[in-house]
């Protein structure tokens, strides 16, 4: 589990078939077996030599991401785990990616408007969470199957959503919590 509060950018030195070797000079503490949130997909380290982490991508993982987002020389978000002493500043993220959304704007730098997939509509309300390239961010407004997020100075420093312009691929995770209430409902109005 993840809280969204990104710790750092990597930068994909290697893309081989379903390998990606990410360079990350501020993971110290990382051990073959550890979960790392890569664009908030949680990812296992398979092998590391000084700073560089080797994952593998698996078919699940890769039909919910875009080419596109896997690229050498990209820069990526970067996340530990939580721990039960972690401080959860941003929402509860799962590392598993419900679906990709596209940018269609990004105005002055702040506000940031992306498409998704209108079947994930019902997950997204105004003042609730989401996770875009593994960044807790909070909706802002809402507009049929387009959200708008407000973006901080130090949260542009600090990712890689600076780097977006319009036609750009996110990964997006919706608010686990919503998902797991509506498990819990049925189609009645009754707990299951």
């Amino acid at each position: 589990m993840f809280t969204g509060i990104v710790e750092g950018k990597g930068k994909i030195i290697n893309l081989k078939g379903e390998k990606v070797s990410i360079s990350a000079p501020f993971l110290k503490d990382l051990k073959v077996g550890d979960s790392l949130s890569v664009n908030g997909m949680c990812l296992t380290v398979e092998k590391f030599e000084g700073e560089i982490f080797t994952f593998h991508l698996s078919r699940e993982s890769l039909s919910r991401s875009h080419p596109s987002l896997w690229k050498i020389g990209s820069w990526v978000n970067l996340e530990k785990p939580c721990t039960p002493a972690t401080l959860l500043g941003g929402h509860i993220v799962t590392g598993h990616i419900d679906c990709i959304g596209r940018v269609r704007d990004f105005q002055k730098r702040e506000i940031l408007k992306i498409e998704f997939p209108e079947e994930f509509s019902k997950y997204i309300v105004l003042k609730g969470s989401v996770s875009v390239n593994g960044v807790s961010l909070t909706i802002s407004g809402i507009n049929k199957n387009i959200f708008e997020i407000s973006i901080i100075p130090h949260t542009l420093k600090n990712t890689n959503l600076i780097s977006l312009k319009r036609g750009d691929w996110v990964h997006l995770e919706f608010d686990i919590l919503s998902k797991l209430l509506e498990k819990l409902i049925s189609k009645e109005g009754k707990v299951k």
